[in-house]
């Protein structure tokens, strides 16, 4: 019985009991190979050798019979990978969080939909979706921040091409300010998965509430001190509204012209704010301190925003 091998394109052959390395094997290549006592063979799905001499054992031949079809273009032989393969079979998440029902305020459920999607080629397994919102500096030297105010993992793995939903709640905490409050949505936050894309993780949203600051100057103080020629002031912003107010600018002036003015970051509702100083001034007769001069913060009564002494 002969033993018949197929020699292909980059690939392994035996021939005599020999072993053969090859790259797009010709014709004449294979022929001078081949040797006595074995016949080639040139057929349409790549270069045969017949050994005649080969041996049997049992009827079955001892020889590896390889695959005769064409390999594909970028292959390589000695076992390399294919220079194409690259990134291929990474996962690569994306998510989406609309923005959630309006808010009374402070102390309120909030409850975010959550999508995310599998847009690379390998599986995801589960991940962790987080939900973040912005706090507002409170106090000097911070800077405003988001802050995670839920999370969860999904319960199940992502193929490619494959999405995947859920709900994350959480309750308003007491410094929303009234109006809209970013939030941002991220997938796989602790960054446990390897992914095609890194950058492309979070959804930014924005939480609307609808109570509103409400803020009021009272406990208006003046007194001219002859001696520095200065008026000392004292004044009280009190948030009587149901929502924080942050970035709260002041103002106090004399009928004398002269004026301070300054800013305070942050002020929950049912809050207060003693502000205290003094500045240059001839004698005056009128003092009066104002809180959110330039109207920038909305509020549900515009018209206290001020007081007079």
């Amino acid at each position: 019985m002969a033993q018949v091998l197929a020699v292909r394109r980059a690939a392994r052959a035996s021939c005599s009991g020999g072993r053969l390395m090859t790259d797009r094997l010709t014709v004449a290549v294979a022929a001078a190979l081949c040797g006595a006592g074995c016949s080639l063979i040139v057929d349409p799905g790549g270069l045969v050798f017949e050994d005649e001499d080969a041996a049997v054992d049992g009827g079955t031949s001892d020889a590896h019979v390889s695959d005769a079809s064409p390999l594909p273009d970028g292959s390589r032989d000695g076992g390399r990978e294919d220079e194409d393969a690259g990134a291929a079979g990474l996962p690569d998440l994306v998510v989406s969080c609309p923005t959630p029902a309006d808010i009374l305020g402070e102390g309120a459920t909030v409850r975010v939909p959550w999508t995310a999607t599998n847009v690379g080629s390998g599986r995801a397994e589960p991940f962790l979706v987080s939900l973040l919102l912005e706090r507002p500096a409170m106090t000097a030297g911070e800077s405003p921040r988001f802050v995670e105010l839920a999370t969860e993992r999904s319960p199940t793995a992502l193929s490619a091409d494959e999405m995947g939903t859920g709900e994350l709640v959480f309750v308003a905490p007491d410094w929303v300010r009234g109006g809209p409050n970013p939030l941002r949505c991220v997938v796989d936050a602790m960054e446990e998965i390897e992914e095609l894309d890194e950058a492309n993780n979070d959804d930014d949203a924005s939480l609307i509430v609808l109570a509103l600051p409400d803020l009021r100057i009272t406990a208006l103080t003046s007194t001219y001190n002859v001696s520095r020629s200065e008026v000392d002031y004292r004044f009280q912003i009190d948030n009587i509204g149901g929502s924080a107010a942050s970035d709260i600018g002041w103002a106090v002036q004399t009928n004398a012209g002269s004026s301070a003015s300054g800013s305070l970051l942050f002020l929950g509702p049912g809050d207060s704010q003693v502000i205290s100083g003094r500045m240059a001034s001839d004698p005056p007769s009128v003092t009066q301190a104002f809180v959110d001069p330039s109207d920038e913060i909305r509020e549900v009564d515009e018209t206290n925003n001020s007081a007079m002494r």
